[in-house]
Order: C-alpha cells, then sequence, then structure tokens
C-alpha cells in the first residue's frame, strides 16, 4: 500500500476515467489517497469542486465535522472550522455527520 499523495494548494487533480478534483488555493490539509479500491480526499478547510466518474466503490470525502460517500456526481464542500458545506450538483451523495455518525443522502440540486 502506498502512502497519501500531498497535492499543493489549488491542484487540478485528473484520476480515473473522467474524474477531476479542484482544491482552492485557501485549503489545507488536503490529502489524495488512490491506493485501496476506496478512493479518498481529505481537506481540512477550503473549497473542493469535484466531478467524480462512476465508481466501482464509493469515493470518500473526508473533513474534520463530515464524510461524504460518492459513487459518481458533481458536488463542491466549503469546509470551516465551524462545519462542512456540501451541494450537490448531479447525482446522489450519502453525508455522515462524523460526531454521531447521523447520515443523510443529498440528491442534485441540494446544499
Amino acid at each position: 500500500m502506498t502512502a497519501p499523495t500531498p497535492y499543493t494548494i489549488h491542484d487540478n487533480v485528473a484520476f480515473g476515467f473522467l474524474s477531476l478534483i479542484d482544491v482552492d488555493p485557501g485549503a489545507s490539509e488536503f490529502m489524495l489517497d488512490l491506493s485501496g479500491a476506496s478512493k479518498r480526499v481529505r481537506v481540512a478547510r477550503g473549497t473542493v469542486m469535484a466531478s467524480v466518474a462512476p465508481q466501482a466503490e464509493p469515493m470518500l470525502f473526508v473533513t474534520p465535522q463530515a464524510e461524504a460517500k460518492v459513487l459518481g456526481t458533481e458536488l463542491d464542500f466549503g469546509i470551516q472550522a465551524s462545519g462542512t458545506r456540501l451541494s450537490v450538483h448531479s447525482g446522489k451523495v450519502n453525508f455522515v455527520r462524523s460526531s454521531d455518525k447521523a447520515s443523510v443522502d443529498v440528491n442534485a440540486g441540494f446544499t
């Protein structure tokens, strides 16, 4: 297994078939782990936009407050110390609060 790859701030990361992650210049602690069946993106603060091609296993977006399980969608996150804001532009995302593991499915067009 390989270690997660650190990327510089404001990277466009392309991987797989038609998947793209755009990380804004204000993001901190951004890590991308492609080593397992489920790809994992971690970010502590900032904005992340992603267009994720359909996946066999959910792609995980992890912030200090929540985790989003993505099979294929377009979405963006706003991460601050006080919380994580998710907007789903297409597809559906399962959003899980870290503190108590409560979850909700967020459909396209909702925040």
